[in-house]
């Protein structure tokens, strides 16, 4: 099943080809986004949990990928944050 599925099931489209390649950073800073909704909207319970839990799943994308968009063009935090050196 898994060997049928990985023939015909494997795909790409432009979207999945950017999500693959910027994965890294949603990896690195999703938390900080799910964090701050978490700690801003949800612990005062200014809304209900569900909204919270959407909200939650947005800004941890949203997040995660401004900010790696931001820290990955400045050379040194880069460098210190993700540790990814200059390109030769």
């Amino acid at each position: 099943m898994l060997a049928g599925i990985a023939r015909f099931g494997d795909s790409a489209s432009s979207f999945t080809k950017w999500m693959s390649a910027h994965s890294f950073g949603l990896y690195v800073f999703h938390y900080l986004g799910i964090s701050s909704v978490a700690l801003i909207i949800a612990k005062p319970g200014l809304l209900p949990a569900p909204v919270c839990y959407i909200l939650s799943l947005v800004a941890g994308f949203v997040f995660g990928y401004g900010l790696y968009a931001i820290i990955s063009r400045i050379p040194f935090f880069r460098w210190a944050v993700l540790g990814i050196k200059k390109e030769k």
